[in-house]
């Protein structure tokens, strides 16, 4: 599930779009009291969540569901979202945390360093990126 999660993010870098390839991968323990889980249609419900899972693809409506999660319940700590990369699958999923709400020495124990995963991109693909890049500005 990693890789797919970087995958979808890779263009996404705060370092622009040729920007940081590689990402360092942890495992650890978490302890949260209040998380909400937005694979639970109760849960869903309670928020106004319309169409889910494939409303998750919007990354407007997941900003505004979060910020409502969050507004509506300030004991929330963490919201628990599916995998857009497996919306089909609810055993997929990402942990989002407020750690503003989450006494972070109390909360996250067993850090350990599992993998640095990296992206190469091969001459073909490369060449291939530059011919859409050249084609793209030769359209009026």
């Amino acid at each position: 599930m990693c890789v797919a999660e970087y995958g979808r993010h890779l263009g996404a870098s705060p370092f622009g779009k040729r920007g940081r390839r590689a990402r360092d991968v942890y495992e650890y323990s978490v302890v949260l009291d209040r998380v909400v889980d937005l694979g639970n249609p109760a849960s869903q419900t309670a928020l106004g969540v319309i169409g889910a899972p494939g409303c998750f693809v919007d990354k407007s409506m997941c900003r505004a569901i979060a910020r409502d999660a969050r507004n509506l319940d300030t004991t929330v700590q963490a919201l628990l979202v599916p995998s857009i990369a497996f919306l089909d699958d609810a055993t997929k999923w990402n942990l989002v945390v407020y750690l503003d709400r989450v006494p972070a020495k109390d909360a996250f124990a067993n850090v350990r360093f599992v993998s640095t995963l990296a992206y190469k991109q091969t001459l073909s693909s490369r060449l291939t990126d530059l011919w859409r890049r050249f084609r793209g500005s030769r359209r009026p």
